[in-house]
Formats: C-alpha cells, structure tokens, sequence
C-alpha cells in the first residue's frame, strides 16, 4: 500500500501542474472552455434557438442568450429525460441529478451528461486529491480507504431509462476502476434506498476496515460516527481508525458542526478540506487549509458568468465573465 500511496502522490503532482496553469493564467482557461462548449452546443435545439453559430466571443453570448431560471429551460430538461436527443447537450443524456432548490417544484432535475460527469464531478474529486496532497506532502491518503457517503438513484417513472438520483451516487456508480480499489463500502449498500438501515450496515463493516479519509455531508457523518461508537465501545473515530488524517465536507456550512466533529476526532492536526460540489457541477474546493476560501476550479468544464450587484434585480440583468470580475 506504501508502494501504491507513493504512486499516486507522484501522479497527483504531476496534476498540480494542470491546476497551477489555470491559476496563473484563468481568462485563458475560461475562454478555452467557452469555445468547447459552444462548439458542443450548436447542433442541439437550444444552441439554434440562440444562434450559436454567430456568436463568436464571450460578448456576443453575453447578449443573445439571456439569463435563465430553472422554470426556463424546465421544458427542454423534460424533453431529455423522455429520451430526446441534442436539446441542450448533443446526443442523449441518460442522467438527471435530483436537487431541490428554490424554484416552483419541490426538487429540479439536473442533466449531467458523461462528459460533465467524468470531466467535471469526477474530475473535480481528482483535483480535491491533488489540492490535498500540495497542502501535505506526508499524507497516506492511499494507504487505506476512503468512504464516500452517496445518496441513491431509481428510474424515472415516466420513462424508466432514464435515471435520477442524487449526484453523490451518479459518481460512484461512474467511478473509475482504480479509485474503487480505495473506496468502500461496495455498491450494493452504498445505494441501499433507507438511510438508517444503510448507516447500520455501514457501520458494521467500516469498524474493521483501515480508513484514511472520509467524504459527505456533516449530518449523515456523524450520525455513522455515533453507531460505530456505539457498536465498537470506543471513545473518539481515531480509536477504531487511527489512521484517519482526512474529513471532505460540502453541501453546507461546517461551522455549525466543527466542535461536535472535534469531539468524535479529539486530534489537533486532523485535516478538514471543503468542497463546492453541486449538481451542476463541481466548482470549487478548498487550496490552502490554512484559509476558509475556495479556488473556482476554471478546466473542468464550466464556463461561468457572474452577475454584478447592480444588476441583481433587473428585469434584464447583464452577466459579465470571469475576465471582467
């Protein structure tokens, strides 16, 4: 495992170097992506009901396709999970992260096609990695497990093909081969539908497993801390997994749940790194752990536009790119 840990830390900082690029020079990254994905786009019923094939700068884009809500484009989303092809990406996609937000239904559905899948979520999990291991040259992040604590997915029922579910499973069902070697617990629980019932089973099986970091949201983590200290007789996580050197966190603010976390992981020099993973996609992630800050991630395939304080309210609100931030 030592052999396999050193492997993967001369890999990670061969990816720095990626990262490194981007944040020296972000406008160049940002404009890479936007012509990637207007190419992508031209083809589908969205890019030729915008004209994409005309717009040749950021600008451009800026003023002929307006700022949608979710109610906007909700009836192209709908069209794609009925199995349409090119309407807002080329091709099909099969995969519709499940997230609720404020709009007029209870949850939106995402689409997340492979590519926003394997170049943005997956991707984005790499990059936490490769952050983590310029802030700690000694980590042994590879030296045992990782447990990530996905949600489930199930079939759309008005066309079963396609699959919903929450993000956090999209990924792991995609995972690639060699990060499931590090990762636990298997499929099969991992997307068990009861949340208790799957937090128990967990539980039984993570007491005896090596772990080096974890990965969720606060509340579900502790609620598996609280049964394993129940079933193992232990007084703090560090005790049943000593090695344990990493909590992700992400989805919420932390502060709430620091000092409880402190209580199950009584270690001063535990390591705690946050993460910007929405179902659109995964944005940013925490570089120095020194800093309560995050770096936007600008490569993995999102182009972003930022709306200015002045337009917030507007009837036709004018989004500005990264360069002019």
């Amino acid at each position: 495992m030592k052999w396999v840990n050193s492997t993967v830390a001369w890999y990670l900082r061969h990816r720095m170097r990626r990262i490194e690029h981007f944040m020296e020079r972000p406008n160049v990254a940002q404009e890479n992506i936007f012509k990637q994905l207007l190419l992508s786009g031209r083809r589908t019923s969205f890019g030729r009901k915008y004209g994409f094939d005309s717009i040749k700068n950021q600008s451009d884009f800026a003023i002929q396709v307006p700022i949608h809500e979710y109610d906007d484009i909700k009836p192209f989303i709908h069209r794609m999970m009925m199995g349409e092809r090119n309407v807002l990406w080329p091709n099909r996609v099969k995969w519709f992260s499940k997230s609720s937000g404020t709009t007029s239904d209870k949850s939106k559905y995402i689409p997340v096609s492979l590519q926003n899948l394997k170049g943005c979520h997956i991707r984005g999990g790499w990059d936490t990695m490769t952050l983590y291991h310029a802030n700690n040259r000694g980590a042994n992040i590879f030296g045992g497990k990782g447990l990530l604590m996905g949600g489930t997915y199930d079939a759309f029922p008005e066309y079963p093909s396609t699959k919903v579910g929450d993000v956090s499973a999209l990924m792991i069902q995609n995972m690639p081969a060699i990060a499931k070697m590090f990762s636990t617990p298997d499929a099969e629980v991992a997307f068990m539908p009861d949340w208790e019932a799957k937090i128990r089973r967990m539980a039984e099986l993570l007491r005896y497993e090596n772990m080096s970091n974890i990965g969720g949201v606060p509340t579900w983590t502790i609620v598996l801390f609280r049964e394993i200290l129940e079933l193992t007789g232990k007084s703090h996580i560090k005790e049943v997994w000593p090695n344990l050197e990493l909590y992700v966190h992400g989805g919420v603010s932390f502060t709430p749940y620091r000092e409880q976390f402190k209580q199950y992981i009584p270690d001063e020099d535990f390591n705690y790194m946050e993460t910007y993973n929405a179902s659109e996609g995964y944005f940013a992630v925490q570089s120095d752990l020194g800093e309560d800050d995050m770096l936007l991630l600008l490569d993995n395939g999102v182009y972003y536009e930022f709306l200015p304080m002045e337009e917030w309210g507007k009837e036709h609100p004018k989004a500005i790119p990264l360069s002019e931030v």
